[in-house]
């Protein structure tokens, strides 16, 4: 095509590979379906963590650190701050109320 160009030049046509592909900077665009990969981190706005490793996302997401005890437990607010286990269910209530550690 007359003016297309395989490399990466402002408001020109672009030239495919034999691949397909093309060389770019930042390709501005809305995605519709899903992205199979993703690189770099992405905003918790847009449903990402906000982080690039699992402790930074649990600190953005505000989830404790230290869950690891909780295994096999089933999990509760001690309080406004701890995350803990229950002791015991009061399966006589209707919500099954339990006793937090």
């Amino acid at each position: 095509m007359h003016g297309a160009q395989s490399s990466n030049a402002v408001s020109t046509l672009v030239s495919r590979d034999a691949s397909g592909n093309f060389a770019a900077g930042t390709i501005t665009a809305t995605l519709d379906g899903n992205a199979t990969n993703v690189t770099g981190t992405v905003a918790i706005a847009n449903g990402g963590t906000g982080a690039n490793t699992a402790a930074n996302a649990r600190t953005a997401l505000d989830v404790p650190q230290n869950v690891g005890a909780l295994a096999n437990k089933i999990a509760c607010w001690k309080d406004t701050n701890t995350l803990s286990y229950c002791t015991a269910i009061d399966t006589t209530t209707a919500n099954g109320d339990c006793t937090c550690n």
